[in-house]
This record gives structure tokens, sequence and C-alpha cells, in this order.
């Protein structure tokens, strides 16, 4: 990965363990400004997954990080155009939806390099099973309430902050 990439990437990460802390000490947060947060984070952690796919040498490359990278950016991208989504009950439920597509692919994923990177596809495997889990409560139970609606969104970036991480330390 070339210099620059490593610092979008990196940079990408600390904002998004910052919102997650900041969300964290502050879960009243009203669900508009964390429904707008979280869609500026999907943008950029899209467009920073696409420097980090591009700078991929060719065998480690795969349709399975290509459509999370492209979802991330389809997704950030509408609901940053759509702020008139900022419902109480749309967030939790748009939320559980992209964590439950993102787990499902990154599941496609650890299944197909489970033979060639037994270390990366049990941490896949797991997250995507934590993601599993997290998407389906969040779908089924929107009302859980502002606050812990917070902490869940709040986990969610700390959550994406530390995989973006691992994956500049690791490169």
């Amino acid at each position: 990965m070339k210099q620059g990439s490593k610092w979008g990437v990196m940079g990408s990460a600390c904002i998004s363990i910052i919102l997650g802390i900041f969300l964290f000490l502050n879960p009243s947060t009203d669900l508009k400004n964390i429904f707008w947060l979280l869609s500026i984070s999907i943008l950029f952690d899209g467009i920073t997954g696409l420097y980090f796919y591009r700078e991929l040498p060719s065998r480690a490359k795969s349709i399975w990080l290509l459509l999370v990278v492209g979802a991330e950016v389809l997704v950030g991208s509408y609901l940053l155009a759509g702020g008139v989504l900022g419902l109480s009950l749309v967030i939790p439920t748009l939320l559980g939806i992209w964590i439950l597509a993102l787990s499902l692919i990154r599941l496609g994923q650890a299944i197909s390099l489970r033979k060639g990177v037994p270390i990366l596809t049990n941490y896949l495997f797991w997250s995507s099973i934590l993601g599993l889990v997290l998407g389906f409560f969040l779908i089924n139970h929107p009302m859980v309430g502002s606050g812990v609606a917070a902490l869940l969104v709040a986990a969610s970036f700390i959550y994406v902050g530390l995989v973006q991480l691992m994956k500049v330390l690791n490169s």
C-alpha cells in the first residue's frame, strides 16, 4: 500500500473510532445527528476501501472485497443525499440492513478464503457472525430507544475503525 493511501485509511479509521467514543460518551445524542455521522462515515469508509482495494496485489483482490466497498459507497451516498430518512425507526433498521449485508459478504469471503489464510478466515467468520446477530437485532427491534441505538452505532463505528486499522497494519 502506498504511503498516501495508508494515511487516508488510518485517518478514516481514527475518525470512526473517535465518533464511536463520542457516541459512547453522549448516548443521548439525537438520532438525526447519528444518521448524518453514520452516512458520512459509511461514505468515507467506502472511498478509503476503494484506495485500499486498488493497492492490493492482484492475487489478494476478490469480488467479495469489491462488493463490500461498493456497498459502502452506494449506501453512504444514498444516505447522505436522502436526509429525509432521519426518522427514529428508519435509522436502526437501515443500520441493521447495512450490517447484515456486509456480514453476509464477509461470511462469503471467509468461506472462499478458508484454505488460504486460516487466521484471516477465522477473524472474518466470527466478525461476520457478530455482525449477523447485531444486524438481525437492529432490524427486528428498531425501537430499542435512542440511547441503546446510539451505543450500537458507536460500537459499529469503533468496529469499522479497528478493522481499517488492522488492514493498514497488516499491509
